[in-house]
């Protein structure tokens, strides 16, 4: 049986699980399988090169011990004992694997090993279907098989392709037409370092990987490459995929690419140390980040706009000489405003020498906005720009899983590269033109001056297809909200008009939080939540009773007045069912009252393990309950920016003017339920010369708890329907650039009909 029939009928068994729900997490628990599965198979090889090699792996949880029925047999376990040993067992000893016990090289496999199953998920609930998928994958793929190896690489290159069709894991695939076609043309050597700060799936690092060890001529050089070669990755899935994909191209151990967001640390604590020869990266665009992210950035670029960010950061990343390849939408390029000041810095600090203008479609279905590929030198001010306007290839309209786009298409790039002449697809622009046009670097192919435009009817049929796309998007949100209230409502009927109103999508934001804390937003169908929150109150009394936190106040079994929530949901106040710790004034602890996002402490740090997990300790502090570990939320609760919250995306420590809100099994709704009600603590802050937020004003916030089992569909739709506003507000931009592209052209139509 082939490879790409084995990897669809694990996805057809997978359907049948009841918890596993959707592309995106079919591939997500595919993705933890596959790799352990080639994660043992490069461990067999580590034994026969080394005998004195020692794995990682605590005894009775390798591969073969729990997995290989051809060998176990009846032993081998299936059901109920099966999900008991993964979950309990297997995931519990990765995610916790003591590597200060581990030394050279079982180390660093530990390290791979807990890193990629810290945030690793078994979404399988059938632990018969689970055998099921075991043994195929144990009876079809065999990555010690040198014919299995080659073709593997292939049949992964299908599987990322499906996160296309996954919701938004879809930002993290680039077609690998498009990075292998960018690293060639940045070329990285031999002995130079490489790095995508935004990684996803590690198309460009694979691809980077791939040209150094066509130059490697020995095994140290074939060493030097895979050491070189470097990337960070936000999410945990996409991280997995990128690591797996790693060891799939012949980097065994990749410890170099990292679970981490680059943006959560501030851009003027990135030194020499840090900056690297090459940057090839497509980072996320169209989306925002947290609150708090844009304060690790000068005030001049501050902004949540991903995209955005990313460049600034990759231009601090490059040593003088660097080289990079940027993969960003078209709002970059035409946008003014922080986009404009960031424009300028590149410009002043940086020789923009290329921009690949790609058509629409590449990143279908994920999203139909236009991209193009910045190629740029750090060290030395830009002089002249040239642009490639890379075409269909004939008999194309867009692309799609069945047309693809190919690495043949760059044939004529790659040719032209190097002589730099204009002709129909290329021409270049002097830099004081730019500056001039407020640094607008969408500049319109001069193929397509007045005299040659698109005829009228051409350039409405483009202007039609961009207002369509607005529509439908308008569509979808129109049917969702219709979906959660009378159909009949004013405001369904007339969204469209909203959406066009001067802040218009903002307000639809805020009436989305607004219908997903009062369980307004999605049908609840899961087990009422009583038994949860009485677990999260037994926690909290637990923990008063050691002390460690204050005993809740008045707020507590107080009747609750206002919005009836759904039978199955809990109403509660905050302080009953969160943990709340307010910060300190440490000695020497710094922070910036009127400055954006949450003030965090930095300094040495050292981790050790406490009542919360293991947390991190810094030089200004020592009380281990003012430490806060990922995934929990920090409030900013005295200062200009009161109200703001922050998902900390790292180990950080709590300081002055902070506070610390920790759900346990309801943290990702209690996040967004403090995501909406920053307002209302604005207003309940007193003081003079700042507002501030006391303990007992976050802890008598009411709060409806859902179902655990509502919980992250709610925050997914949320995403989504806030991913959709922004959508439309992109969409609208590019309605206004074609809208005007054929006032242009039907212009200039009829000033040729007066000149006859």
């Amino acid at each position: 049986m082939s490879l790409s029939t084995t990897i669809k009928t694990l996805q057809d068994i997978m359907r049948k699980d009841a918890g596993v729900d959707g592309d995106a997490q079919r591939i997500g628990q595919l993705g933890w399988l596959l790799f352990f599965k080639i994660y043992s198979d490069l461990e067999l090889e580590a034994q026969i090169e080394d005998p004195g090699y020692v794995s990682p792996i605590p005894a009775g949880l390798h591969w073969g011990e729990w997995a290989d029925q051809d060998v176990l047999g009846k032993d081998a376990p299936t059901g109920d004992a099966l999900l008991d040993l993964v979950e309990n067992q297997l995931f519990a000893a990765f995610k916790n694997l003591d590597l200060d016990t581990l030394s050279g090289k079982t180390r660093d496999r530990g390290a791979l090993l807990r890193g990629v199953f810290e945030d690793a998920f078994n979404y399988m609930k059938n632990g018969t279907l689970l055998r099921q998928v075991i043994n195929k994958l144990n009876n079809d793929i065999d990555f010690n098989q040198s014919k299995t190896r080659h073709l593997f690489g292939d049949i992964y290159e299908q599987i990322l392709k499906d996160l296309q069709g996954a919701g938004n894991a879809g930002e993290f695939y680039t077609p690998r037409a498009a990075t292998q076609f960018a690293v060639e043309m940045v070329n990285p050597q031999l002995g130079e370092t490489i790095l995508d700060p935004a990684c996803g799936t590690g198309g460009f690092l694979a691809h980077a990987y791939e040209h150094l060890k066509a130059q490697a001529k020995t095994p140290d050089d074939l060493d030097l490459a895979k050491d070189s070669v470097h990337g960070v990755e936000k999410k945990s899935l996409p991280h997995l995929l990128c690591v797996t994909n790693m060891m799939i191209h012949g980097i065994e151990v990749p410890t170099n690419v990292r679970h981490d967001n680059t943006l959560a640390r501030p851009l003027r604590d990135y030194g020499k140390k840090d900056q690297v020869d090459v940057i090839v990266t497509n980072p996320p665009f169209g989306g925002m980040e947290e609150d708090g992210i844009e304060s690790n950035f000068p005030s001049e670029f501050r902004t949540r706009e991903t995209a955005d960010l990313f460049l600034v950061l990759v231009m601090e990343l490059l040593k003088d000489g660097g080289r990079a390849a940027v993969v960003l939408p078209d709002g970059t390029l035409f946008g003014d405003g922080i986009k404009a000041r960031i424009k300028e810095k590149l410009l002043r600090e940086c020789d923009l020498h290329t921009i690949v203008r790609l058509p629409k479609g590449v990143f279908a279905p994920y999203t139909s906005i236009k991209t193009n590929i910045l190629f740029f030198t750090k060290g030395k001010p830009t002089k002249e720009i040239w642009y490639y306007e890379h075409p269909y290839p004939e008999g194309y309209k867009s692309y799609s899983k069945t047309k693809p786009m190919r690495i043949e298409e760059f044939e004529p790039e790659k040719a032209w590269w190097g002589t730099r002449a204009a002709s129909e697809a290329a021409w270049h622009v002097p830099v004081e033109d730019v500056v001039a046009d407020s640094f607008n670097l969408d500049i319109s192919n001069p193929a397509l001056a007045p005299e040659n435009l698109a005829p009228p009817q051409e350039a409405l049929n483009v202007h039609s297809q961009a207002v369509a796309k607005v529509a439908d998007h308008v569509e979808t949100l129109r049917e969702i909200l219709a979906s959660t209230g009378p159909q009949a409502h004013t405001l369904v009927q007339n969204l469209h008009l909203v959406v066009k109103a001067p802040g218009g999508l903002d307000l639809l934001r805020g009436l989305i939080l607004d219908l997903a804390v009062e369980g307004r937003l999605l049908p609840s169908s899961g087990t009422p939540s009583s038994d949860l929150v009485a677990e999260m109150r037994s926690t909290k009394e637990s923990l008063v009773a050691q002390g460690i936190v204050r005993p809740p106040r008045k707020f507590v079994g107080e009747p609750l007045e206002g919005h009836s929530y759904p039978p199955n949901w809990t109403a509660t106040h905050l302080g009953d069912v969160a943990l709340i710790l307010m910060g300190n004034s440490p000695p020497g602890s710094s922070y910036n009252d009127t400055g954006e996002g949450v003030p965090l402490i930095n300094g040495p740090v050292e981790f050790s393990s406490g009542p919360f997990g293991e947390t991190v300790k810094t030089k200004f502090t020592t009380a281990p309950k003012h430490m806060c570990k990922e995934g929990d939320l920090l409030v900013c609760v005295r200062g200009a920016t009161t109200g703001r919250t922050n998902i900390a995306a790292f180990d950080a420590c709590i300081g002055r003017g902070v506070a610390l809100v920790r759900g346990w099994s309801a943290q990702p709704f209690i996040n967004l339920f403090m995501w909406k009600v920053g307002e209302k603590l604005l207003a309940a802050g007193k003081g003079t010369t700042f507002p501030s937020i006391s303990y007992d004003d976050l802890a008598g916030l009411r709060i409806g708890v859902p179902p655990h089992d509502d919980q992250e569909a709610l925050v997914e739709r949320v995403h989504e329907l806030v991913s959709l506003c922004r959508a439309i507000e992109l969409g609208t931009e590019e309605t206004e650039r074609t809208g005007a592209g054929y006032a242009r052209s039907a212009v200039a139509d009829y000033a040729s009909l007066r000149s006859d």
